[in-house]
């Protein structure tokens, strides 16, 4: 039996994450439409908006923006609760030095992963700034109690932070729509905002870091190690959804094969691997543990052990 291992598409967001994506750009987009208009009701009339349809149009978007933050929040908070660590996204000290090495490069000079400054640097910003524009958008919405509370000055304060902080949320937008969708010499437009997946090709083109680790990650067993053809054809196919960053879907795979045949210390140790590439810890680390106990000395048992030192400092 012949399997390709050559994935066609990978994983980029999974369902959740791109219904989240895409509503909170139509929200900022939405926002970033209705707030110069309301600072300008002399553009806004020549358009024919009149000011309650702006204000409706303005707190709708920044209540759907506030309603994903939150929810986007609670889904972090259930991912350390169940034992993952969702940090892929939270900006690294080499953010800083890379970002300086673009800019003296080029924009397409680093060989980027999954995430990089690129995506980490307007995450953080996104994050930190939807609260302070929302505490921003009530208090310039509730005049009377703000002045309450903060005083005259406290709401002009509150008012020119909210404009200051909705005038930075463009260049940051302008920015992960850049990166997300086009670069230089590389890439033109990218479904995957769209999708959730982008074809094979253009991860190796412009995430190649990525797209190593991936091929190296999940290779294909070799010959005979697998007892039977239904163990063989789950490794198979959860290399292969390994390798489009289905981590989940590989999980499952991985558990059927060990399921059918406990003494498996292959499918054991690509099971690590994949839980915690998804982030679950204590689920790679038992199963880590579980290859190290059947194959300690093994030719993989060095990187397993170094998985797991990771893991643990995690």
């Amino acid at each position: 039996m012949t399997v390709d291992h050559t994935p066609s598409r990978v994983e980029v967001l999974d369902p959740v994450d791109r219904w989240l994506h895409l509503a909170a750009i139509v929200g900022f987009l939405g926002v970033l439409a209705s707030g110069p208009l309301l600072q300008s009701p002399r553009l806004a009339a020549q358009l024919g908006v009149g000011k309650p349809a702006l204000v409706a149009a303005h707190g709708a978007c920044g209540g759907v923006l506030a309603a994903l933050w939150s929810f986007h929040l609670v889904r972090v908070c259930l991912a350390w609760l169940e034992g993952r660590n969702p940090t892929g996204l939270l900006p690294r000290p080499s953010d800083a030095g890379d970002l300086m090495r673009t800019l003296a490069r080029g924009a397409a000079a680093a060989a980027l992963g999954r995430f990089s400054y690129r995506e980490r640097l307007p995450y953080l910003f996104f994050l930190l700034a939807l609260p302070a524009l929302a505490l921003g958008g009530w208090a310039v919405s509730h005049p009377a109690g703000t002045v309450g509370l903060l005083g005259g000055s406290g709401l002009l304060l509150a008012a020119d932070l909210h404009r200051a902080l909705g005038l930075l949320c463009v260049p940051a937008l302008v920015w992960h729509l850049y990166f997300a969708q086009v670069q230089p010499g590389v890439l033109y437009w990218n479904p995957a905002w769209l999708t959730g997946r982008a074809p094979w090709a253009q991860v190796q083109a412009v995430r190649p870091a990525w797209a190593a680790s991936l091929v190296r990650e999940f290779q294909p067993a070799e010959d005979g190690e697998a007892e039977g053809l239904s163990v063989e054809a789950l490794l198979a196919a959860g290399n292969a959804a390994g390798r489009r960053g289905a981590f989940e879907e590989a999980a499952g795979c991985f558990r059927q094969a060990v399921e059918l045949y406990p003494g498996y210390g292959q499918g054991w140790f690509n099971l690590g691997v994949v839980l915690a590439r998804s982030g679950d810890g204590a689920g790679a680390r038992r199963a880590l543990e579980e290859f190290l106990r059947q194959d300690p000395f093994g030719p993989m048992a060095t990187k397993a052990q170094q998985l797991l030192a990771k893991l643990e400092e995690s």
